[in-house]
């Protein structure tokens, strides 16, 4: 039904709104996790009707903020990487980087 996909992508948001960028980079299946996030945007982005779609395009809003809030989260950890010396940013932008720009 065309109402759980707006279900799902809240759940994605939550999820990964809870586990940050950093947490999620740490999950070991990160790269697959992030690659069905992908899909599943893309196959909203191109849906027929979509934007005349209510619930496909709440969908969609909901991933575009899951997108830039883990844009955002790697800025900043990448940012911060003078600060603390260590390797987080650059991981972060590895593992997120080709999803997140």
């Amino acid at each position: 039904e065309d109402s759980e996909l707006a279900d799902v992508a809240l759940i994605l948001q939550r999820l990964v709104g809870n586990l940050q960028a950093s947490g999620l980079a740490r999950l070991p299946n990160a790269a697959a996790a992030l690659e069905q996030i992908c899909g599943f945007t893309c196959a909203l982005m191109v849906r027929p009707g979509g934007g005349e779609d209510g619930y496909a395009q709440e969908a969609l809003d909901l991933l575009m903020e899951l997108w830039s809030g883990l844009a955002v989260q790697v800025a900043f950890e990448q940012a911060q990487e003078p600060v603390t010396g260590g390797a987080a940013g650059e991981a972060l932008g590895d593992a997120l980087g080709q999803y997140t720009g």
